[in-house]
């Protein structure tokens, strides 16, 4: 089954900043995770975020957070409050 992260956090920076890190961030969680199905990042408010990863499954999620990309941490750098994450195990996808 498809799991997906929702993941929100505040931050100051500009759009195209936060955008190009989190460019970055996916592909190079893809180039050792081809499990990472899509992504989607979104703009709640002037300063809030929201970060959607769908997984093909719950494997592919804890491969990728035994082994993080050294881009974690450029895109999180830039949150102004500490991200909080959901995990949705898909239960009907149409």
């Amino acid at each position: 089954m498809s799991v997906v992260t929702i993941t929100r956090f505040h931050s100051d920076a500009a759009s195209e900043e936060l955008v190009a890190r989190h460019t970055a961030l996916v592909e190079a969680t893809r180039a050792v995770n081809p499990g990472l199905a899509s992504t989607w990042l979104g703009r709640a408010s002037d300063d809030a975020w929201v970060g959607v990863w769908r997984w093909e499954d719950a494997a592919a999620l804890d491969a990728a957070r035994r082994n993080p990309p050294a881009e974690a941490p450029a895109v999180f750098g830039l949150a102004t409050t500490t991200p909080t994450v959901e995990e949705v195990t898909i239960t009907d996808l149409r």
